[in-house]
């Protein structure tokens, strides 16, 4: 927790040089588009692939390459709680997860809760009714760590859709 708010110490400190600085440039900015959209478009892209990098963690094994971005060296014993979906047919980066988890397993960590939708692709979360049932699942975990009291709030019928625990 200490971290987060490091980081966000320094995000602030970094705002007191950039803000200004870019509200001096986009002023003098004389485009077509206007002054501001061609400062709108540029902070899009990099958000864009923030974002992606975020929430696409480095799995392929290609990343071994680069010790910086590997996530298999960033585990460690600590590895903060989790839970974590996967679909059995994930040729995207369910590989490079087996082996990660592999890897948790040998140092003794039980922080993460693996579930596998047997039979489903990369992103098969996003869909119905899947959409639902990871939700459920994932507000289980969260009360399982105490973040959340209660049962689930949303209901979800019965179907064929299920997340299987792995062990």
């Amino acid at each position: 927790l200490a971290d987060v708010g490091l980081i966000l110490m320094l995000s602030r400190i970094s705002d007191v040089v950039t803000d200004p600085l870019i509200g001096y440039l986009s002023d003098r900015t004389n485009t077509r588009f206007g002054r501001r959209k061609p400062w709108l478009a540029m902070g899009c892209g990099v958000m864009m692939v923030s974002a992606y990098v975020l929430f696409n963690p480095a799995l392929s094994l290609s990343d071994a390459k680069d010790p910086e971005i590997d996530f298999l060296q960033q585990i460690s014993p600590n590895f903060p709680p989790a839970i974590v979906f996967f679909g059995s047919k994930d040729e995207k980066w369910l590989k490079g997860w087996n082996l990660a988890y592999q890897k948790l397993k040998s140092l003794g960590s039980d922080s993460v809760d693996f579930r596998m939708a047997e039979g489903e692709k990369h992103a098969f979360f996003n869909r119905a009714p899947w959409k639902d049932v990871t939700l459920v699942e994932a507000d289980r975990f969260l009360t399982k760590l105490g973040f959340l009291k209660g049962k689930p709030t949303l209901e979800v019928s019965v179907s064929e859709a299920r997340l299987d625990r792995v062990p």
